[in-house]
């Protein structure tokens, strides 16, 4: 029988995208009013390369992967602190809103 855990996630935040722009990033606002900037990487040969990075109130947050789900994409947090990281989960909810969630 498989003993694994089931990992828990809670609710980061929820973006709202607020512009797109032709140059390779975009632009979300998030509960709070915090402000998270997505510049979108060319595309890589390698297959666990970063698709975007992401900036929350022009501090460099996370890098964006893709996952085997089409619509979800992973990445971690530092906290600058502890040195420790924290695994979160980006989730498209249609083109202009995503959820973001942390491991508890």
């Amino acid at each position: 029988m498989d003993k694994r855990k089931k990992t828990k996630f809670a609710l980061y935040d929820v973006l709202t995208l607020k512009a797109k722009y032709e140059q390779g990033w975009s632009k979300w606002t998030g509960g709070g009013g915090a402000l998270y900037v997505f510049r979108h990487l060319p595309e890589s040969d390698k297959p666990h390369s970063p698709v975007a990075q992401c900036y929350k109130d022009r501090r460099y947050f996370s890098g964006v992967f893709r996952t085997k789900k089409p619509l979800e994409f992973s990445g971690d947090i530092k906290d600058s602190a502890t040195k420790r990281r924290t695994f979160i989960i980006f989730n498209f909810e249609g083109k202009d809103r995503m959820k973001i969630f942390q491991r508890a």
